[in-house]
């Protein structure tokens, strides 16, 4: 008797484009961590340093229909350095932002 086996194989969604670290300057307008991930329906959650973070004046989520999702983060401030990531069902992808500190440029009149 033979036995006839049939190979299914299933793609699992994945990240495509994982987010990279960013660094930027405080008072800086605005800075952007995008990646992209397979299935461009998904539906994703937005972090900060392990706590979650909302749409709203701070924070904006763009979606493109290749999968691209970005997190715009304005009005940079210094507390917005940290870790930032972006998780869908049990993956997730992360990334390091550095906020440096405005340079003052302070000038003195001697009189």
């Amino acid at each position: 008797m033979a036995t006839a086996y049939k190979n299914v194989c299933t793609l699992q969604d994945s990240w495509i484009e994982e987010m990279v670290d960013a660094t930027c300057v405080e008072k800086d307008n605005k800075v952007v961590l995008s990646c992209r991930y397979s299935n461009p329906n998904a539906k994703l959650r937005w972090f900060k340093n392990h706590l979650e973070i909302f749409h709203g004046h701070k924070y904006n989520f763009e979606t493109n229909e290749d999968g691209t999702f970005s997190l715009v983060i304005c009005r940079i401030s210094l507390e917005d350095a940290g870790r930032y990531t972006c998780q869908t069902d049990d993956k997730d992808t992360s990334a390091w932002l550095t906020v440096e500190g405005a340079q003052c440029l302070t000038s003195f009149t001697y009189v």
